[in-house]
C-alpha cells in the first residue's frame, strides 16, 4: 500500500486522476488553504490537503509519518475522521461522494 505523500504526488502528477476526484467527489488538491482556521483539542499537528466545492477541507492528522488519519471539516464547523490514512479517506469519499 502506498503512504500519504505517495498518494498527494500521484494525484499532484497525475492530471486525469485531478479531475477524476473533482469531478466524482470534489477532491482539490488547489482548495488546500481555503479553510477557516481548525485544530484538534490534543493540539496535534494538522496539515490541510484538499478541500472541496462546499468549503469543507481535509486535513492529515498529527505528527508527519508514513500515514496519518484524516479529517474532513465543513464549512459549517462540523469534523470528523474519515479515513486510517488518506488511501482509506479518498475511498470512502468516492464511494460516497455526498
Amino acid at each position: 500500500m502506498r503512504d500519504d505523500a505517495e498518494i498527494l504526488e500521484l494525484i499532484r502528477r497525475g492530471p486525469e486522476v485531478t479531475a477524476l476526484l473533482w469531478d466524482v467527489c470534489e477532491f482539490d488538491l488547489e482548495r488546500a488553504g481555503y479553510y477557516s482556521p481548525v485544530r484538534l483539542s490534543s493540539g496535534l499537528p494538522l496539515e490541510g490537503v484538499a478541500g472541496d466545492y462546499t468549503g469543507g477541507a481535509f486535513f492529515l492528522c498529527g505528527e508527519p509519518s508514513p500515514s496519518r488519519p484524516v479529517l474532513y471539516a465543513s464549512s459549517e464547523g462540523e469534523a470528523g475522521v474519515i479515513g486510517r490514512d488518506l488511501a482509506a479517506a479518498l475511498a470512502v469519499t468516492i464511494g460516497l461522494p455526498s
